[in-house]
């Protein structure tokens, strides 16, 4: 009897322990099996999501500017007063982003803009400055539009793609820029 009563103390206890290593293995691999499996799709979806949001901010821009045509008769130039080098990203800030005003005197001012707010991780800085209103006392930081993957957006007008009015584009995924379909063609566009 004593005997009976210790073989089924041992069966319970059995039961108790927990899982075995083998069980372990096969609950390890498969999750592993899983992530790999999703893994992709997650980074797919993710890049998708980046291309939509930088066509939706070319979109947006572009009606800016726009409206900037409206009010001044033409796109904003590609450069901008005072500063020198490449600014084209710099000039979509500085020409949607600013107020200006314009008039001789309190009956005869206007201010028109600005014609688009941005979020700061849409901004980068060049650490550049710039004496942008033609006062000797203001001197501001000039910001660059850039698109989720960190590089700046282009501006250029006339635009070579649309000679009657302007191009913007993102080099896209790889941030590759160059001639060839192969480094153009995950580029994002207003063409």
């Amino acid at each position: 009897m004593k005997y009976n009563m210790r073989l089924k103390r041992s069966k319970s206890l059995r039961f108790l322990t927990g899982f075995t290593i083998i069980e372990m293995l096969v609950v390890i691999s498969v999750i592993a099996i899983l992530a790999s499996i999703l893994l992709p799709a997650l980074s797919s979806a993710q890049k998708k999501a980046k291309i939509t949001k930088t066509q939706t901010m070319i979109d947006t821009i572009t009606v800016a500017l726009k409206q900037y045509r409206t009010d001044f008769g033409d796109f904003p130039p590609t450069t901008i007063p005072g500063v020198t080098g490449p600014v084209s990203a710099e000039c979509l800030y500085y020409y949607t982003a600013a107020t200006f005003v314009a008039g001789s005197s309190n009956s005869n001012i206007i201010s028109t803009g600005p014609y688009m707010e941005y979020r700061a991780k849409d901004l980068g800085t060049t650490g550049d400055t710039a004496n942008v209103d033609g006062s000797n006392s203001a001197v501001e930081a000039l910001y660059r539009v850039i698109d989720p993957w960190g590089n700046n957006l282009q501006y250029i007008q006339p635009g070579t793609h649309n000679t009657s009015s302007f191009d913007i584009y993102s080099y896209g995924p790889d941030g590759q820029t160059g001639i060839g379909e192969d480094k153009t063609k995950d580029d994002i566009t207003n063409w």
